[in-house]
């Protein structure tokens, strides 16, 4: 029998309601881990016990970069976590300049 795949999910923003409903969503199948910030984000990523494989970001953090920003950051230190985009902003421009940071969504 193959062996089970333990995949984690790393969800960073900083509102509660949206963290909370993507949680309960996703908490069915994987194991969610939740970031208001990025030095917390951050914490659980340099964490070794932690294999983040998927991470959503949210691209209006109030914090010391976007996440745009930080998405670029993540991709090039920990290239086999994937990175999601979250936004309530419909742009174009925003979602090629996603895209080419290295985010897949």
């Amino acid at each position: 029998m193959g062996q089970e795949v333990d995949h984690r999910i790393l969800i960073l923003d900083d509102q509660p309601h949206i963290t909370y409903i993507l949680k309960k969503f996703l908490e069915k199948k994987y194991r969610v881990l939740i970031a208001s910030s990025i030095t917390q984000a951050e914490n659980i990523l340099s964490d070794e016990s932690y294999e983040i494989s998927v991470a959503f970001i949210d691209y209006n953090l109030k914090d010391t970069k976007d996440g745009i920003d930080y998405a670029k950051d993540l991709r090039e230190n920990y290239p086999l976590t994937q990175v999601i985009m979250i936004t309530g902003i419909s742009s174009f421009e925003l979602a090629i300049k996603a895209l080419n940071s290295g985010v897949i969504n």
